[in-house]
């Protein structure tokens, strides 16, 4: 059985126009969310074997924070370049391209390719994922490739607000 948590980076700073979109940080409520949304998956007991993230600052942020508090060596976190400005197809060829011996995966990425896949993989109707929000997603499978259209089960959607 596969477990995929897709995350939306928590809340940054409104770009400027002398600063690039892929160099925005976290903003003050952003860096807070990803702190309540890493305790709560540590209370699931949440034990990720492969965080994979977009190289963005903010997705970086985000994961580096859900790692410290799922006491998950920063260094092992995949940097993952198909994941910043992703097309459906790019963020589907990412997860089937998964190591088979992670059971648990936590994927830090962008909107609205977390909406569209977590939607995709699951036909369970996820129309928005706010910022920070976590989709958690289960295959009764162990082989990543596997994952297609309507293959997951979506158990749970939760936004900070929620938690």
């Amino acid at each position: 059985m596969k477990k995929l948590y897709i995350i939306r980076h928590a809340k940054a700073e409104e770009g400027v126009e002398i600063q690039a979109d892929f160099e925005r940080n976290l903003e003050e409520r952003g860096i807070n969310d990803a702190h309540k949304v890493g305790i709560f998956l540590q209370k699931q007991g949440i034990i990720p074997q492969k965080i994979y993230v977009s190289p963005a600052h903010r997705t970086r942020q985000t994961a580096e924070i859900l790692a410290e508090k799922l006491n998950f060596n920063k260094s092992k976190i995949a940097y993952e370049k198909n994941l910043y400005d992703a097309t459906h197809s790019d963020f589907l060829n990412v997860i089937t391209s998964f190591d088979n011996q992670a059971e648990v995966v936590l994927l830090v990425g962008h909107n609205p390719s977390c909406t569209m896949v977590a939607d995709y993989l699951t036909n369970a109707n996820v129309s928005f994922m706010p910022t920070c929000a976590v989709a958690c997603l289960e295959w009764k499978t162990d082989d990543w490739a596997t994952a297609s259209h309507n293959t997951a089960t979506l158990l749970w959607l939760k936004s900070p607000k929620e938690l």
